[in-house]
């Protein structure tokens, strides 16, 4: 089953136009999201350290992959606080995010470009969801571990990747991969 997905993987790659990778990854990650929230949750800071598949316009957006998964581990979220008995954020953590979004929303207002910083908006609601689900999702000291591990390995390939093997993308034409802010 893995080889007969790994080949109809590559002939989408090679055959579907670039944007629909994108989409059926984002969408692959959004159910990932859904079901296991926590492997789901390194797959969407993989596409958040490598951002290596296309952007797709929508209207005057433009989302990637990961903005799909970012959806799917929020209504993840949403759903564990539908089911737990307890909230799962501390009344600190629900202040910290309303300030947030708050700041973000005066940044935005009072700027001196509205148009761009309105083209911009829609990342910081993202931030947003990103710091409310992974704070709603990470709730045990082993997960906060797996996550830290597996954020300082890819930081680590990362910085492979950009100087390291600099000589040897530049002999294969591969481009150095610009770390999304999502991921700070």
């Amino acid at each position: 089953a893995t080889i007969v997905i790994a080949l109809f993987g590559g002939w989408a790659v090679a055959a579907l136009p670039a944007f629909w990778v994108t989409v059926a990854f984002g969408l692959v990650g959004f159910l990932l999201m859904i079901a296991r929230p926590m492997f789901g949750l390194g797959l969407m800071l993989a596409a958040l350290y490598f951002p290596v598949f296309p952007t797709v316009p929508f209207g005057p957006l433009e989302f990637s992959a990961s903005t799909l998964m970012v959806v799917g581990m929020t209504i993840s979220a949403l759903i564990k606080i539908r089911r737990s008995r307890v909230n799962p954020l501390a009344r600190w953590q629900w202040t910290v995010l309303l300030a947030l979004g708050f700041v973000f929303l005066l940044a935005t207002l009072f700027s001196t470009s509205l148009a761009v910083s309105l083209r911009f908006f829609p990342n910081l609601v993202i931030y947003l969801l990103i710091l409310f689900s992974i704070m709603t999702l990470v709730d045990t000291p082993k997960k906060l571990w797996d996550v830290a591990r597996l954020s300082i390995v890819l930081g680590f390939v990362l910085s492979i990747w950009r100087t390291e093997l600099g000589p040897l993308r530049g002999l294969l034409g591969l481009p150095s991969l610009g770390i999304n802010g999502a991921v700070f």
